[in-house]
């Protein structure tokens, strides 16, 4: 499993209701929203691990990352753990926001 995982969404949710799903599923996380200039609307979330999620919502379709790069290095679990974040993502997050169309892992 890669390090960098990007994702195309559907969703016909808003800003706050996706930050309300994504507050739910991740609870440790801490996240924020905001408006770039140059990728308009989007949610950032990080947690203790360094695991990081962002949603840009002004994209079509919605564009999600989840990086693990700085996250658990020196662990011997590291692939289990990328592993069930990921699932989390799959199975609970995107179904709940809208649907997937495209998935793809980047070193």
């Amino acid at each position: 499993m890669k390090d960098f995982i990007t994702y195309d969404l559907i969703s016909d949710l808003g800003r706050s209701s996706i930050t309300t799903v994504a507050k739910k599923v991740f609870p440790g996380f801490l996240w924020r929203e905001g408006d770039s200039d140059t990728q308009g609307l989007y949610i950032s979330g990080s947690d203790e691990n360094h695991v990081t999620i962002q949603i840009w919502l002004s994209e079509k379709p919605i564009e999600m990352f989840v990086s693990f790069r700085s996250a658990w290095e020196s662990d011997t679990d590291r692939y289990n753990k990328k592993s069930k974040l990921i699932q989390l993502v799959e199975t609970d997050f995107i179904p709940s926001i809208g649907m997937n169309i495209k998935k793809s892992e980047v070193d």
